[in-house]
């Protein structure tokens, strides 16, 4: 009887390690999910600034076209007007010089 009562002790003993490990890598796993969620979160709320910038930067360069277009097309009338006045002056020095 003495050994088995020395073997039961010892099944106890490692019952209450093999619990004690257990409830650790429980309460470790939790912790991790914990994270695991909140890293989730952070990468949604990370991923939403992206897509807001990059709409923005994109309107940005949406008006940049645009100005440049009107940039191009308002120095394309200036040459036109220059050539106009150009032409109307020449026209006007030969009017006066007959």
């Amino acid at each position: 009887m003495p050994h088995r009562r020395a073997c039961l002790s010892c099944h106890t003993q490692t019952n209450q390690q093999f619990l004690k490990t257990l409830t650790e890598q429980s309460t470790e796993v939790e912790e991790l999910r914990n994270q695991l969620r909140s890293a989730k979160a952070d990468l949604r709320m990370a991923t939403a600034k992206v897509e807001e910038m990059t709409k923005l930067m994109q309107n940005v360069q949406d008006q940049m076209q645009r100005r440049e277009d009107d940039a191009a097309e308002a120095h394309g009338r200036e040459e036109s007007s220059d050539r106009r006045l150009h032409h109307l002056q020449s026209a006007l020095s030969q009017l006066e010089a007959r």
